[in-house]
């Protein structure tokens, strides 16, 4: 009986290290931005970035694994939002957001705060309809908001959809081990 049970722990014990994404630490923006990526991520090149994000308002950092189906960037844009304007940014990101994708379902919506700065977050799952040119696109998202000085930052973290399961705890880890020196 105790052989079973210990062979069932060593194997959930090994899947688990097996499956987990191990993270390493990058530094963004001269070093005022300091955050984890996954080790299998890798800068994107400049015709990625044109791609991916064809506005005026290029990421300061931005990293994709190597099938480039999951990404993680990092925006600063100059907004009208003061310091104490996050309640009415939240609704006006949520709205955003929604607008931005054919169909939205709402994971988490919240201020929370890491080492003493306050976050929008919103975790949610996006669809987005296909053209004759373009497949319909599921993808999980993770996006934090931090509003300085009529300045918002904003981490984002996508993949596809059925990654999510594998994604989500990686995305959590990334998030809160957000550290921003100067803003």
């Amino acid at each position: 009986m105790q052989k079973p049970l210990i062979s069932l722990f060593i194997l959930v014990l090994f899947s688990n290290s097996l499956f987990s994404q191990s993270l390493k630490s990058v530094k963004v923006n001269d070093g005022e931005i300091i955050m984890k990526v996954p080790k299998n991520f890798v800068e994107m090149i400049p015709d990625d970035i044109a791609q991916r994000f064809p506005s005026i308002r290029k990421p300061i950092a931005a990293y994709t694994d190597e099938q480039r189906q999951s990404e993680q960037t990092v925006k600063i844009s100059a907004t009208q939002w003061g310091n104490n304007d996050q309640e009415i940014a939240m609704s006006f990101f949520k709205a955003s957001i929604m607008e931005y994708f054919d169909k939205v379902d709402f994971i988490k919506e919240e201020m929370v705060t890491i080492k003493k700065k306050s976050f929008i977050v919103f975790e949610f799952t996006s669809y987005v309809r296909g053209s004759e040119t373009q497949p319909s696109e599921r993808k999980y998202n993770y996006l934090m908001y931090y509003i300085k000085d009529r300045k918002t930052l904003v981490v984002s973290f996508r993949c596809p959809q059925k990654e999510m399961e594998f994604y989500k705890p990686v995305a959590e880890e990334i998030m809160n081990s957000l550290k921003i020196k100067k803003f």
